[in-house]
């Protein structure tokens, strides 16, 4: 038996008539001290009866295990390798063994996907439970028809690929994806945006809300004002999808009867934002995605306020429906990118990303879809970041809040110009009018860029005389010639 080992390095001594280490304190001894003297307590072990063979194969075996480990480190240090004993090869191959039996523990990253993968499509499934009991409801009424619709478009709808942040900026900036979206971090988000708009969608997961809205406290205040803009799906379909108008009081009380589930569902429109500070984290202090706020008017002028719904408006809105409310397809006007906060509740987000301006075209003429739909899952504290012009539906799971901010890329110019001309030809695509502030706010932006003004990353300025063309051309104003 090995009685003594001594180690080239001084202070490294192994006396194993006591059975014990004295070795400095690092890592590597601290383990070996641990693991001797759990076996022996540090003393002379009990020379005594029949048990004591016994008892000294299993502190010889224990000994070499922590020989062979110590001799592993030394070797390490050692600038010339040395041989593996056969204890050592023996005690390696079963480590190789346990790694490949054990899983790797996740990834942070891997386990966000993962999680959100499975609520995501748990709530595929409850949604296309909902989706086909109210379409089976009373056949004149817009919950009926609008369920029929959606339950068309629904037809192989997925969770999709969700993709880490690092994956999507390893890919090539001009890259367009249909079946993917985002699943990451704010502090990830911010890296993406930093390099420019996301070109599909992004989900952040539970991100910190300190401010948070809750229901009961937003329709509070919304009693405070006159009358309030409601979807009621119990309306006849002949009637049309214009919401009306109701007196604040009785629409709160109208809403608070539908969210116990009595009748159809009900949407609330055209709700200003009241919360500070609305957008996400990632998008703060970036005058890149801030031009929509710059205002036509110059000299320090305060220009009159904007009726509700204009695009001064939307750079801020809430959002509330109680569970059932659906949007059928349709893209946010004027090229805007769109961010939601999921305040309270759960939402089902469809979206068809980059199906670009010539098959929305198409759509519109057709009613068709070249792609089902991504299920973007929305559970509280989330946000969603879209990317402009993208198709979307979507689906209150659970009645819900939200907070959403619209913004207009100073890089965009010329696709939010193509992308407001599309809506102007074919009004199907979005779901509001074309504002009146666009003229004079892109008239403004127009200027900006090729004076190359403002904090802001234009386009390249051989681009400039084909925008002002296709603005004055396709708008035929004279607002835009007078102003540029």
């Amino acid at each position: 038996m090995l009685k003594h080992f001594t180690s080239s390095t001084s202070d490294l001594t192994f006396p194993m008539t006591q059975y014990s280490f004295l070795v400095p304190a690092s890592p590597c001894s601290t383990a070996i001290r641990g693991s001797v003297g759990k076996t022996t307590g540090g003393v002379n072990i009990r020379a005594e009866t029949a048990d004591r063979p016994f008892q000294e194969e299993v502190i010889a075996t224990d000994m070499r295990k922590s020989v062979s480990a110590v001799k592993a480190a030394l070797q390490r240090q050692s600038p010339q390798s040395q041989p593996l004993d056969q204890d050592e090869i023996q005690t390696e191959s079963q480590e190789q063994n346990h790694s490949q039996i054990v899983p790797p523990v996740p990834a942070p990253a891997d386990s966000l996907i993962r999680s959100y993968r499975s609520k995501a499509e748990d709530a595929i499934l409850r949604m296309n439970v909902m989706i086909d009991a109210r379409m089976k409801a009373k056949s004149d009424t817009r919950e009926s028809e609008d369920y029929k619709s959606l339950h068309k478009y629904c037809t192989g709808v997925s969770v999709g690929r969700t993709m880490f942040a690092s994956e999507y900026l390893d890919l090539a900036q001009d890259a367009r994806p249909q079946d993917s979206i985002v699943v990451c971090t704010m502090a990830e988000a911010t890296r993406i945006l930093n390099r420019g708009p996301p070109t599909i969608p992004v989900i952040i997961i539970g991100t910190p809300n300190p401010q948070q809205l809750k229901i009961d406290t937003f329709l509070a205040w919304l009693t405070c004002r006159d009358t309030l803009h409601v979807h009621d799906f119990s309306r006849l379909s002949e009637e049309g999808r214009a919401p009306i108008s109701m007196p604040s009081k009785d629409a709160k009380i109208l809403f608070e009867t539908r969210d116990k589930g009595h009748g159809p569902a009900l949407n609330f429109l055209n709700l200003r934002g009241t919360k500070g500070h609305a957008g996400p984290e990632c998008i703060t202090n970036m005058y890149d995605y801030k031009c929509i706020e710059l205002s036509s008017a110059d000299n320090g002028k305060i220009e009159e306020e904007a009726p509700v719904g204009d695009l001064d408006d939307s750079t801020r809105f809430q959002l509330l429906a109680t569970t059932g409310a659906i949007h059928l397809p349709h893209v946010d006007r004027h090229g805007v990118l769109t961010t939601v906060l999921n305040e309270q509740g759960e939402k089902i987000w469809l979206v068809w990303p980059n199906l670009g301006f010539d098959v929305l075209r198409g759509w519109d003429e057709e009613d068709e879809l070249p792609t089902p739909p991504i299920a973007i899952h929305i559970e509280e504290g989330s946000y969603l970041i879209q990317p402009p012009s993208t198709l979307h539906a979507p689906v209150t799971m659970k009645t819900c809040l939200m907070t959403g901010t619209m913004h207009w890329y100073s890089g965009h110019l010329p696709d939010i110009i193509t992308a407001t001309c599309l809506i102007k030809e074919h009004a199907k695509i979005t779901n509001e009018d074309v504002s009146d502030q666009f003229i004079p706010k892109m008239a403004k932006l127009l200027g900006l860029w090729r004076e190359n003004q403002a904090p802001c990353l234009w386009p390249p300025l051989d681009q400039y005389p084909e925008a002002m063309a296709a603005f004055n051309a396709s708008l035929h104003t004279s607002m835009f010639q007078s102003s540029c």
